[in-house]
């Protein structure tokens, strides 16, 4: 991603249910990102033969996610993140192949 590109997080819908801590379940939606008018989080649900725009997730899970990576996002080299996608994943998150979309220097 370049710096003129922009990135969005919506929520599509909020969905009952989940499970585990409540402020999960509270959270849990049909979440769509995208990086311009580029979709990020296009599934294919091949139990229900579909293509869907958004991710069913808890929107509280990936603010923590997000809370707790945004250095390694924005000052970690591309290059080093690419080996921690195995430890992503036992947290249970994927480390998505994405250059921060803006220049977090800005962030107050």
């Amino acid at each position: 991603m370049t710096m003129g590109q922009q990135f969005r997080i919506e929520i599509d819908g909020w969905m009952a249910g989940g499970s585990g801590l409540s402020e999960v379940q509270d959270t849990t939606a049909e979440i769509v990102m995208s990086v311009d008018s580029r979709l990020i989080t296009e599934v294919e649900d091949r139990h229900a033969k579909t293509v869907r725009k958004s991710i069913r997730a808890s929107a509280y899970l990936l603010a923590s996610w997000l809370v707790s990576n945004w250095w390694r996002l924005r000052w970690e080299p591309y290059s080093k993140r690419q080996d921690r996608m195995v430890w992503a994943s036992i947290e249970g998150f994927l480390i998505l192949c994405l250059q921060p979309p803006v220049d977090m220097h800005g962030l107050q």
